[in-house]
C-alpha cells in the first residue's frame, strides 16, 4: 500500500506517493514527475512501465481523496 499526500513548496503543489520501496513526486500543474535532489524520478524504478505498475497498486480510495484535494486546491488558487 502506498501513501499519497499533497505537499507545497516554493508556491507550487505536488502529489507525493511513497511506500517503503519507492517514492515519487508529481507536479499538480503539469502532471509530470519531478526529479528528486539526485535527479532520479523514482527512488527504485525509473521506467514508465514501472511507474504505471506502481500507480495501479495505489489504493483507489486514497488516490480519489488526493485528486479531490488537488482539484479543491487548484480551484482555490484560480479564484
Amino acid at each position: 500500500m502506498a501513501d499519497a499526500r499533497i505537499e507545497e513548496s516554493h508556491g507550487k503543489s505536488y502529489v507525493v506517493v511513497e511506500n517503503s520501496q519507492y517514492r515519487f513526486v508529481i507536479d499538480t500543474e503539469t502532471g509530470k514527475l519531478v526529479p528528486d535532489s539526485n535527479g532520479q524520478l523514482l527512488s527504485s524504478a525509473t521506467s514508465k512501465e514501472a511507474v504505471k505498475q506502481k500507480l495501479q497498486n495505489i489504493d483507489q480510495n486514497k488516490l480519489n481523496q488526493v485528486k479531490a484535494k488537488v482539484q479543491s486546491r487548484l480551484a482555490t488558487l484560480k479564484k
